[in-house]
């Protein structure tokens, strides 16, 4: 690793032992996967992973914010905003949690926040004010958003862990390696889409099956004339949850490196050439659907990634005058921020009366308080999540199955 005077004077100490670790992490890492040198990074978005489960012995707890305080000691180098949290912030009390663990949350939250760290808790960094530049260096965190953030923005950004994004945060400097470089973005497989999209959620079985097809390759879709930003939120969810987490896509003539299929191709590889239709849907539907028909749910959750303005406002139209059936939790997951704009507007409003909980700040995928058992989403990621990490049987329905879902409390399909 090419070491800059600054890099070198930093990795001695001269900003404390503690960014000189941090700062030997990244040189480790970027070595493993033959980075030659560290690059400025200009907008992070971090995971604040916060111990946040009742029952966290005290000596964990200790050990976790100790650290954290001399890590904010300093200031961060750059935009940085973080990740959805495990808990909804606003109702920690409710939730059961010690006055110890009460105060961790609020002194963790206030100590980011003085380090100039935006405490946004959202997995959708571009909805809540981190909207890079083509080209711009980023270091993000949760997987949909790297994908959106690589493939719609043509910023560049590597998947991130904690360690790896709070070093760039509080240091400026990423290793090189991976979406960063040039000849690291180019298409390998080529998908024509052969299917009219119905809804929203179709774009997340398309994900899926691409990144089965795929791997860990970078897919290049043609066939498509269009793409709305809820519709690529939910391609960018999906597709790395099948393959081997690739980091991006292009779409032929939409996104900023693909204006022909050709421009997106890698001219050094060779190309597979795939297509998706009408039963290629169906089937990946059914990988995800687990239910009978008529089978009683408990559960339905939407906002996975989080629910936007635009999409809270449509859930309200859907649910109107309608109401949650009894026994059926209608969850809805966004950030506090459009949450007090969702308030503003009377959707939010619209929501709680049906029945519907809004939580903001925690992540679709840590709903193991409500115990789902049979779990319905209009996501498929979601859907993923309450599988595998839930032990839920699931479903995938557009945003009006959904409702139907929660209303009728059946599974109708």
């Amino acid at each position: 690793m090419k070491l800059t005077e600054e890099q070198k004077a930093v990795l001695e100490g001269e900003r404390g032992k503690l960014l000189s670790r941090y700062l030997e992490w990244s040189i480790l890492w970027g070595e493993a996967l033959g980075a030659t040198r560290l690059v400025p990074v200009t907008n992070v978005h971090c995971i604040l992973r916060t111990p946040c489960l009742k029952g966290i012995s005290e000596r964990t707890l200790d050990t976790y914010l100790d650290e954290f305080r001399e890590l904010c000691s300093h200031q961060v180098e750059c935009i940085t905003l973080t990740h959805a949290n495990c808990t909804d912030l606003a109702v920690l009390r409710e939730k059961g949690l010690t006055e110890k663990e009460l105060n961790f949350q609020q002194e963790l939250h206030a100590m980011a926040a003085r380090a100039g760290v935006r405490t946004t808790w959202s997995c959708a960094p571009y909805q809540v004010g981190a909207v890079p530049e083509f080209g711009e260096i980023c270091a993000w965190t949760e997987s949909s958003a790297v994908v959106y953030s690589n493939a719609m923005l043509g910023a560049r950004t590597n998947r991130n862990g904690m360690e790896s994004s709070l070093a760039a945060a509080f240091l400026g400097w990423v290793p090189e390696f991976g979406a960063l470089l040039d000849q690291n973005r180019k298409a390998a497989v080529r998908v024509e889409l052969r299917v009219e999209m119905q809804s929203v959620s179709d774009w997340g079985p398309l994900g899926y099956y691409v990144g089965e097809q795929a791997g860990s390759r970078i897919p290049v879709l043609e066939g498509i004339e269009r793409i709305a930003p809820a519709e690529a939120k939910q391609l960018s969810a999906s597709l790395p949850y099948a393959g081997r987490g690739t980091t991006m896509f292009h779409i032929a003539g939409l996104t900023p490196e693909a204006p022909t299929v050709d421009e997106a191709l890698d001219p050094g590889q060779s190309v597979e050439s795939l297509s998706f239709d009408r039963d290629d849907l169906r089937t990946t539907y059914r990988k995800m659907n687990r239910m009978e028909k008529g089978e009683p749910i408990d559960t339905v959750a939407l906002g996975c990634p989080f629910s936007s303005l635009d999409e809270l406002r449509e859930i309200s139209r859907v649910l109107s005058h309608q109401r949650v059936a009894p026994g059926v939790k209608l969850i809805v997951c966004t950030s506090r921020h459009t949450l007090v704009d969702a308030r503003s507007q009377g959707y939010a409003g619209v929501i709680e009366e049906a029945g519907g909980h809004i939580l903001s700040d925690i992540c679709p995928g840590a709903l193991g308080h409500a115990r789902p058992r049979n779990y319905v989403s209009n996501s498929f990621k979601q859907a993923f999540y309450g599988r595998s990490a839930l032990a839920s049987r699931t479903g995938v329905l557009p945003l009006e199955g959904c409702i139907d879902a929660a209303v009728t409390g059946r599974w109708l399909v």
